[in-house]
């Protein structure tokens, strides 16, 4: 019986991985559909026979058409933190709406899942523990997938380029020594996309995607230097001094007080979790951090490194 499978978000790196597996899973590719703001983005999954539906998620009425005929449906959280709430909503109702079967919904680790205990990320926390409680009351089959921390946040991100940290000798964030579960964004598409195939066997469940390993800053430091063959030092300044480091190198105030945020969360161990199930979706062990920084780094730095 074909069974349509709707990927919300499919234009992202965790959309774009999760079709990939699908395809390579052997996912007939006519009942795999690619929901997109912008068609031009996706146009490669086009001329491999994926299906594209383009929707406002500000429209409720685009997003129902957009379901029609979906059993199915991987949710990535929208990345758009200004209107994602309502976007999340606007996604919940027209599914029910559809008669949609089955949900997978990729939330975000947290320490705390109340309000009443502050955090240097509620502004993140708010609309995911919002969401999970919209698809509890919709009655929709769902399974709530936690994800932890990306690993790309350490290449493409906080430390982007990387390239100066390798140069320089130095890592400067201020995250102390919070313990962080990095999980790389392949190993949580894939795992998504398991439960999506498997979901009789996840229906109801919380599944905590990050990897066993926990490494402070010290310890990212001490794998580059491994991998390199370089030094490199990591160094925890004040917020204060980074938030001026920041501005002087001419960043806008949106990136300074996002980064922040995640640096004084990391810290506070807010992305440190003793719960994992990622190895049990995935049926292999994850990419561990050493592995995703060996690849990054051959792929972009060898030459200079070398």
């Amino acid at each position: 019986m074909k069974c349509n499978i709707l990927i919300v978000g499919a234009s992202g790196f965790l959309g774009n991985y999760a079709i990939n597996f699908l395809l390579g899973k052997g996912y007939n590719s006519n009942s795999i559909i690619a929901l997109v703001r912008d068609e031009s983005k996706v146009q490669h999954f086009k001329n491999r026979g994926v299906t594209i539906r383009k929707a406002d998620y500000n429209d409720p009425n685009s997003l129902t058409s957009s379901f029609i005929d979906i059993k199915k449906i991987l949710f990535i959280s929208s990345n758009d933190l200004h209107y994602r709430k309502t976007h999340h909503l606007n996604i919940v109702n027209a599914a029910k709406k559809s008669n949609v079967k089955f949900i997978a919904y990729t939330s975000f680790i947290r320490k705390h899942n109340s309000f009443e205990i502050p955090s240097h990320i509620d502004f993140i926390k708010e609309t995911h523990i919002g969401t999970e409680k919209l698809l509890k009351e919709s009655g929709i089959p769902h399974t709530i997938l936690v994800n932890g921390l990306y690993c790309e946040g350490i290449t493409n991100f906080f430390f982007n380029p990387l390239e100066t940290v390798i140069n320089t000798g130095v890592l400067s964030f201020p995250a102390g020594n919070g313990l962080i579960n990095y999980t790389t964004r392949e190993d949580l598409a894939e795992a998504a996309v398991n439960v999506v195939l498997n979901s009789d066997d996840y229906i109801g469940k919380t599944l905590y995607l990050n990897s066993k390993e926990t490494h402070t800053l010290h310890d990212v430091a001490d794998i580059l230097c491994e991998i390199t063959g370089k030094k490199i030092q990591y160094i925890s300044p004040t917020a204060e001094s980074y938030k001026q480091d920041l501005m002087n190198l001419g960043k806008e105030d949106g990136f300074i007080s996002f980064s922040l945020a995640f640096a004084l969360a990391m810290g506070d161990n807010e992305f440190y979790s003793c719960k994992s199930d990622l190895l049990t979706v995935l049926k292999r062990n994850p990419t561990s951090l050493k592995e995703f920084l060996s690849l990054y780094i051959k792929q972009n730095y060898e030459k200079q490194i070398n």
